[in-house]
């Protein structure tokens, strides 16, 4: 037996009638009874009465005929899976982001793409971006965003944007008035700083370091947002990227632009292998193309 001869006992089970079995698939009547009777033969059991010019279903036809759904659809599962594939709209996307961009950025861009591919499973991490190359390497994450680039052979970045630095205040700061802060403004000032291993905290420091500036290093915290909440509560000012300070809002904390400038690049990074996939090299093009958007 081959499915086309399956494809035609299934039309007639279904349609009662040689002549509506043909109807179905769009052939000869002349031609479906052909290959019944092929089927027959082959299969070594009788599948249809014929009385009359009609037929009538054999209960081993019934049980056949089950048995061929079952199959019929699991090769349309493969037809469209097939399809998925060719067109990326079927498979598994694993992707990883630093914080301030997993939470608005990431959401908008992998939203945009599910709507187009509703068979597409997505995971998406928030990961601190010195664990993030590990990840990748290990093949637990097929792409990611990170402010830092990789250390690891096995894994390429390739940098999509920039995140500018701003200074955030207490609405009631001394400074709320400057257009723009400058770090000699904020000698002996209570600061948020984040955690001593932030590629971010590095940076800053060194800026206030080369300028002889001293802060009051008040509180230390390992996430950006977290730096904006204790600003809002007036404990301190901090220097943050402005993703974050767009996420958080205005409401209770000004930011102003920060001189000198410090800016933090953005890696896509990803395993260096020619086997990604059709659907991590498509979603991996629409990063490059869409995140320089949104970090303005």
């Amino acid at each position: 037996m081959n499915l086309k001869q399956l494809e035609a006992f299934r039309a007639v089970m279904i349609a009662g009638s040689m002549v509506g079995g043909a109807r179905l698939l769009r052939i000869s009547q002349p031609a479906v009874s052909q290959m019944i009777r092929l089927f027959e033969k082959q299969a070594g059991i009788q599948l249809f009465r014929r009385h009359n010019g009609k037929i009538s279903a054999t209960p081993e036809a019934d049980i056949l005929f089950a048995e061929t759904e079952r199959v019929y659809s699991g090769v349309k599962m493969l037809e469209r899976l097939t399809e998925g594939l060719r067109h990326n709209t079927y498979g598994t996307l694993r992707i990883a982001g630093f914080p301030a961009i997993s939470r608005q950025v990431l959401p908008r861009i992998i939203s945009q793409y599910c709507r187009e591919r509703p068979e597409v499973n997505v995971t998406l991490d928030s990961i601190q971006s010195r664990n993030i190359a590990d990840l990748i390497a290990r093949r637990e994450v097929d792409l990611a965003l990170s402010v830092l680039p990789s250390d690891r052979d096995e894994v390429e970045g390739r940098i999509v944007g920039t995140l500018r630095a701003v200074c955030i205040l207490p609405h009631a700061h001394r400074l709320r008035d400057r257009d723009v802060i400058h770090a000699k403004d904020l000698e002996g000032e209570a600061f948020i700083s984040l955690g001593g291993t932030d590629p971010s905290r590095m940076m800053i420091d060194e800026v206030f370091e080369t300028l002889g500036v001293n802060r009051r290093l008040h509180v230390q915290t390992t996430q950006s947002d977290i730096a904006c909440g204790f600003v809002a509560e007036g404990t301190g000012i901090s220097i943050i990227d402005e993703l974050t300070m767009s996420w958080y809002g205005a409401e209770r904390i000004i930011a102003r632009p920060f001189e000198p400038g410090v800016s933090f690049r953005v890696w896509l990074l990803q395993l260096r292998t020619s086997r990604q996939s059709r659907l991590v090299k498509s979603f991996s093009e629409l990063l490059r193309d869409q995140i320089p958007g949104f970090l303005g």
